[in-house]
């Protein structure tokens, strides 16, 4: 409830808010790149597990899809290794600017956060 409140009286402070987080800390790509090929090999295993799991466990059918990504990302990592540079700029760059919508809309949006807060303390002290 709080921060539907800060939104509702200070949109400026979320927008500034916002902009401070918005700096890049590290990048995966500087630290995963010396150890690449390990990477893979540790992606295929696990993919190889979760292969395992989930032909012994037939019901668990997302574990079918996980083990094909990693084994995607692990064939990418050891043998398209610049594949993964190109997959990683792409990834990179903002498809869809949420801040722009969000920094707009911040007070409808703390609005509604607000009476959700609302919703849940009447609900847990009047219902139950």
């Amino acid at each position: 409830m709080l921060f539907g409140f800060v939104m509702l009286i200070a949109p400026n402070f979320f927008t500034e808010f916002c902009n401070r987080l918005d700096r890049v800390v590290f990048t995966i790509d500087d630290l995963l790149s010396p150890f690449r090929e390990m990477v893979g090999v540790l992606l295929l295993v696990t993919g190889g597990v979760i292969l395992y799991v989930s032909s012994r466990y037939p019901t668990l059918m997302v574990l079918r899809l996980a083990w094909v990504v990693a084994g995607i990302f692990g064939l990418l990592y050891l043998l398209l290794p610049d594949w993964l540079d190109i997959l990683s700029r792409i990834a990179n760059r903002i498809i869809f600017p949420s801040r722009k919508y969000m920094v707009g809309a911040s007070k409808l949006i703390g609005l509604f956060i607000l009476a959700g807060g609302v919703y849940i303390l009447v609900m847990a002290y009047f219902v139950l």
